[in-house]
């Protein structure tokens, strides 16, 4: 199993008559895989339908093959010990699903086989709130032992208000700073 040790140790005379001995020990050991929490935050504002770009219709389809690829990169292995979770935004941000892990992996997948786009705005600032707050609802231990990541899929097309429009271009370290985190969580 992950993180064990095993030690196996045998002996034998080399020469009994002037007690001298050989004796092997043998350590052996497997890893601790410790997992990392991966938050995919996607965009459902209405840019990512391709309404307003005729130049990248296709974005909502990419989002999801996107979003497809990362779960099942992240939880086809069981032993690798990731989660993942899915926060939805637009005018407003909600999570989609929680963390899950690799044998709630079909959970993920059907959700993303519904998920659509809508008519709303990008308000990214509310979104990373969101995803931060889902990884620090995490218990300590959690914390101490899985890396958090966010994973933000997004067009980049800033809304249509001044203060969600500048929130949708400032830089992550500000965006967190903002928020009360840091960018090493």
């Amino acid at each position: 199993p992950q993180g064990s040790v095993t030690a196996h140790k045998s002996a034998q005379w080399v020469d009994e008559d002037m007690s001298v001995a050989k004796i092997i020990l043998e350590v052996e050991g497997t890893t601790l895989k410790k997992g990392v929490d991966v938050v995919l935050v996607l965009d459902r504002s209405g840019s990512m339908g391709g309404r307003y770009r005729i130049e990248y219709p296709d974005r909502e389809t990419h989002t999801k093959m996107a979003a497809y690829s990362a779960i099942e990169s992240l939880l086809d292995d069981p032993t690798n010990n990731n989660r993942v979770g899915i926060v939805n935004f637009g005018t407003g941000a909600s999570i989609g699903m929680g963390l899950k892990t690799s044998n709630q992996e079909s959970l993920l997948l059907d959700y993303m086989q519904q998920w659509t786009v809508t008519n709303d705005y990008t308000y990214s600032k509310q979104a990373l709130e969101t995803a931060y707050n889902l990884l620090e609802s995490r218990s300590t231990e959690e914390k101490n032992s899985r890396k958090g990541v966010i994973l933000f899929l997004t067009d980049g097309t800033p809304a249509a208000s001044s203060s969600v429009g500048n929130a949708a271009v400032t830089p992550t370290t500000d965006l967190l700073n903002q928020i009360g985190g840091t960018a090493e969580n």
